[in-house]
C-alpha cells in the first residue's frame, strides 16, 4: 500500500485528506475558501516575491509553477529550489510576456540555471524565441534540447541559444545529456537531483513523430518524485518502461504531470501504473472560451479517468489557472492556483447557461469542477476506464 498523504493549503489550518479511489482511499473535497496567503492571487504581479517566503521553518521548499498560457496548448514549467531556477517548456509565442513575468518574478538573483526545451513544437519553445522574456537574466548555465532545430526553434537557437552561448552557457542535446553518467544524475544539491530519462527515442528527431521524441525527467527530493514528459505518447511511455527500472517507489509522494497536454495517446494505463501517481497536474487550457464542457479535448476525459484509478488529486490550468506547488521533499505538497483568466459556463439545476465560478474553483482538484460534474459527468462520461 502506498502511503497515504494529507493535502492541504498554504498556511491554512484546516488538514485536508486525500482524495482518491483504489489504494488513495476516499476523501473530502478542497475548501475553496481556505484563508491562504496565495488563495486570492490573480496574476503574477500580485505574487509575493517568492513563494520561498511560505516555507516549513527553515527548510528549504522545492517549488513547480505550472503556467496557465493563452492557448488550449502549451506547457511553461518554473522549478525553483532556494536560488536555482529551471525553466521547462515556454509555451507559444504570444505566451512571452507570461514567461517574461515569472523570470522576473521567481529569478531575482539574475541567474537561471537551466532550460529544457523537450521538444521543438511551437506550444513548447514559442515563448522563448526571443530575448525578451530573459531581459532580466544576466546568465543562464546550461540550455538542453533535442538538438533538432525545427520550426519556431529555429529563432530559439537563433535569438537566445547562440547569444547566451557566446556569454559562456553550455548548450547540450538530450543524447549527449544521456550518454554523460553525471549530467543525467544531475547532482543540484546534496537534497535534490535531476534525472534524465533514456527514452530511445532522442537520435530519432528527424523520423519520428516529434511528439515522442520529447525529453522525459524527473526531479527526486527526499521522498518526493516529479515526473516530466513534455508530449511523449504511448510509443515513448512503452519505450521508457522498457529501457528503465521503475523509479518510483510505493512510499513516495509522486507528482506527474499529464504527458501531451492530457492527451488520449499518451498517459496509458500502464505507464501510469509504473509511475503510480500521487498527484496529477494537466498543462493546457480551455478549448472554448465560454462554452460548455467537453469530454473530447485536452485534457481527454478517458485519459482522465484513466488517472482517476491512480489518484483523484488531479490539477489542470484550465480549472485553477496557474499552479504553484511545494514540498520540502518530505511534508505534503501544498497546491495553490490564482484562478483561471479564461472562463466556461455549465447548465444548472433550473436548466440556465452560466458561468462557472472561478474564484470557487481555483483551489479544487477537475474532479469537484463545475466543468467535470455539470458536464463531463452529466453528459455520461464518468466511467473510469
Amino acid at each position: 500500500m502506498k502511503k497515504r498523504f494529507t493535502f492541504f493549503i498554504i498556511t491554512s489550518l484546516a488538514i485536508f485528506s486525500i482524495v482518491g479511489c483504489n489504494k488513495k482511499g476516499n476523501s473530502s473535497s478542497l475548501n475553496s475558501n481556505s484563508n491562504n496567503s496565495l488563495s486570492s492571487l490573480t496574476s503574477f504581479d500580485s505574487v509575493s516575491s517568492s513563494t520561498s517566503d511560505i516555507t516549513n521553518g527553515e527548510k528549504k521548499m522545492f517549488e513547480i509553477h505550472a503556467l496557465e498560457l493563452k492557448k488550449q496548448y502549451g506547457d511553461a514549467i518554473l522549478i525553483k529550489y532556494g536560488d536555482y531556477e529551471i525553466l521547462v517548456d515556454a509555451g507559444e509565442r504570444d505566451d512571452y510576456l507570461t514567461i517574461r513575468r515569472c523570470l522576473d518574478k521567481y529569478v531575482t538573483d539574475r541567474r537561471l540555471e537551466m532550460i529544457i526545451n523537450t521538444h521543438p513544437h511551437s506550444d513548447h519553445v514559442g515563448g522563448m524565441t526571443t530575448t525578451f522574456p530573459f531581459t532580466n537574466i544576466d546568465s543562464i548555465d546550461y540550455i538542453i534540447d533535442t538538438g533538432y532545430n525545427y520550426g519556431a526553434h529555429q529563432d530559439f537557437q537563433k535569438n537566445v541559444i547562440d547569444k547566451y552561448v557566446a556569454k559562456g552557457t553550455t548548450h547540450l542535446t538530450a543524447l549527449e545529456v544521456i550518454n554523460n553518467k553525471m549530467m543525467k544524475d544531475f547532482k543540484i544539491s546534496d537534497d535534490l537531483t535531476l534525472h534524465f530519462i533514456d527514452t530511445g527515442f532522442y537520435d530519432k528527431a528527424s523520423t519520428a513523430n516529434l511528439n515522442d521524441t520529447s525529453i522525459a525527467l524527473y526531479f527526486e527530493i527526499g521522498n518526493t518524485i516529479l515526473y516530466l514528459g513534455g508530449d511523449g505518447e504511448s510509443s515513448c511511455e512503452n519505450s521508457i518502461m522498457n529501457k528503465n527500472p521503475r523509479f518510483t517507489k510505493s512510499s513516495n509522494q509522486v507528482i506527474y504531470k499529464a504527458s501531451h497536454h492530457g492527451s488520449n495517446g499518451a498517459n496509458t494505463k500502464s505507464f501510469l501504473s509504473y509511475i503510480d501517481p500521487d498527484y496529477v497536474f494537466c498543462s493546457s487550457t480551455l478549448a472554448s472560451v465560454n462554452s460548455l464542457p467537453s469530454f473530447s479535448v485536452h485534457p481527454y476525459y478517458g485519459a482522465i479517468s484513466r488517472m482517476a484509478s491512480f489518484t483523484k488529486e488531479v490539477y489542470w490550468n484550465g480549472i485553477n489557472g496557474t499552479l504553484h506547488m511545494q514540498t520540502d521533499g518530505y511534508s505534503k505538497l501544498e497546491i495553490v492556483g490564482e484562478g483561471r483568466t479564461l472562463n466556461y459556463k455549465y447548465t444548472d439545476e433550473n436548466d440556465n447557461v452560466v458561468d462557472a465560478p472561478i474564484e470557487e474553483e481555483k483551489n479544487i482538484t477537475y474532479f469537484n469542477s463545475k466543468y467535470y460534474l455539470e458536464g463531463v459527468k452529466s453528459a455520461g462520461w464518468n466511467d473510469y476506464r
